[in-house]
C-alpha cells in the first residue's frame, strides 16, 4: 500500500517537523529514538485506517486517514515528552517547587510576605521541614530569584520576590 500525493505531502511535513524538534534544546531532543520513528508509525496507523475504512479498496492511503494517523502519532509523542519531562526534574527541583507553592499559598491565605527558617521548619511542607531539605530548597529558590534571605543574628528571614511570583 502506498501514499496518495496529498497524503505523502502531509507525511513528509510531519516527518520534517519531528526531525526539526529533535534538535538541541527542542522538545524532542531527549526522545530522538522515539521521535524519529513517529512518522513511520503514523504511516502504519494510516494504512490500518485505510484498510478498515470504506476506502479500503484503494491501494493508496488518502489524506484524511493520514491526518488522523498523524494526530494519533503526535499525541503519543507529546505524551512521551510529558511523562519523561516529569521524570527528568530532579528531586531537589520538585521540592523547591513544592516550597514555592507553599510560600504562595501562605501569602494568599495568611497574607505573609516573609518567613523565617524557624517558621518554615514548624509550618512548612512536612517533607521539607528537615534543615538539609529546607536549605536545599531555599538555595534553589534564592538562586532563581524567587526569594531573598536576610540574616539578623541567628534569625534568617526570607522575602518573596513580588516580581518573580504571580499574584
Amino acid at each position: 500500500m502506498g501514499l496518495s500525493p496529498e497524503a505523502k505531502i502531509l507525511w513528509v511535513e510531519y516527518a520534517n517537523l519531528c526531525e526539526k524538534r529533535q534538535a538541541e534544546f527542542e522538545e524532542y531532543e531527549a526522545l530522538k529514538d522515539f521521535a524519529s520513528k513517529s512518522a513511520e508509525q503514523a504511516a502504519r496507523i494510516a494504512a490500518i485506517f485505510q484498510v478498515v475504512s470504506n476506502s479500503g479498496v484503494s491501494p493508496l492511503i488518502d489524506p484524511i486517514n493520514m491526518e488522523k494517523a498523524i494526530r494519533i502519532a503526535q499525541w503519543y509523542l507529546d505524551e512521551a515528552v510529558r511523562v519523561l519531562s516529569e521524570l527528568l526534574i530532579s528531586g531537589d527541583f520538585q521540592d523547591a517547587c513544592l516550597m514555592l507553592n507553599w510560600f504562595v499559598h501562605q501569602r494568599e491565605i495568611n497574607k505573609k510576605e516573609q518567613f523565617t527558617t524557624k517558621y518554615i521548619s514548624q509550618y512548612g511542607p512536612n517533607s521539607l521541614r528537615r534543615k538539609d531539605k529546607r536549605n536545599a530548597c531555599l538555595n534553589i529558590l534564592g538562586e532563581y530569584g524567587y526569594i531573598k534571605a536576610n540574616k539578623e543574628g541567628k534569625t534568617i528571614t526570607l522575602h518573596l520576590n513580588p516580581l518573580a511570583v504571580r499574584q
